[in-house]
């Protein structure tokens, strides 16, 4: 495992070297996917980076990519990558830094590996399941850790900048929420891992490239990600739509989702 997640930061670092290229630009020219989201040169760059890399090395396991178009079955891969190669396009366009390159390995639905570099910010978190996870500033590797808060009181919630909810709103009048962080990209989760905010909802839909790197480190971090239903979330599906989902530490996530059940 080890070979494959020195890969896969040098992956994640040579196609943040290609993101930059596009952000220094005066102008980011952006196109308009066929489901309205938005395409940069950035994007198209950085998943050419990551995708030559692994298949060079590991030619027989498969990617599945946000720019990708999908005619593998994946549901039937029992080992595969799922990378997103800009997560957070809008914040590309916007120049607020906040980004990222997502790369996740995963064997039998569940991540094993994941990988996630902040080009701007200059930070890396990564994970291999049952080692921990880490974040590397530049200067040092720290192992990281959720917070310990065990009541709901006073809660810091870290949420999405372009997809606030009525049942979001709703989330934090329940819990009578003060500080919120307003993030973009997976961020949000790398907050949750290292203890600065304690709960991430997300009521609406998402990729499992969206997630999946994030979800092994939020796990190595001692922290719990799951669906409405506390279930924990499986990968390479025929669909790869997830229909909402929560992170905490594992002491607020069970009382969290008794309330969140009765929000609709």
């Amino acid at each position: 495992m080890k070979e494959k997640l020195e890969l896969m930061i040098k992956l994640a670092r040579q196609a943040g070297n290609q993101i930059m290229k596009i952000y220094s630009k005066e102008n980011i020219i952006k196109y308009v996917k066929e489901d309205n989201s938005p395409l940069t040169e950035a994007d198209k760059r950085s998943n050419s980076v990551i995708i030559r890399g692994l298949l060079k090395k590991y030619p027989k396991i498969p990617v599945m990519s946000e720019e990708n178009e999908h005619k593998i079955n994946f549901e039937k891969c029992e080992k595969i990558w799922i990378l997103d190669p800009l997560d957070g396009t809008k914040e590309f366009i916007k120049k607020n830094g906040e980004f990222s390159v997502n790369i996740a390995y995963v064997e039998n639905k569940r991540p094993v590996i994941g990988v996630i570099f902040f080009p701007v910010l200059n930070e890396l978190y990564y994970a291999i399941r049952n080692k921990g996870s880490f974040c590397f500033n530049g200067s040092k590797i720290n192992n990281i850790q959720v917070s310990k808060k065990d009541i709901t009181e006073d809660m810091v919630l870290t949420r999405s900048r372009s997809h606030a909810s009525e049942k979001l709103l709703k989330f934090i009048e329940i819990f009578k929420i003060q500080k919120v962080l307003v993030k973009g990209s997976s961020l949000k989760g790398c907050l949750i891992a290292k203890g600065t905010a304690d709960v991430y909802i997300r009521f609406g839909n998402v990729h499992e490239w969206d997630i999946c790197a994030m979800d092994i480190i939020i796990k190595e971090a001692g922290g719990k990600i799951t669906n409405f239903k506390d279930e924990e979330i499986k990968y390479n599906n025929k669909d790869t739509i997830i229909n909402g989902f929560m992170v905490s530490n594992t002491l607020l996530h069970e009382k969290i989702l008794q309330k969140v059940k009765n929000i609709d």
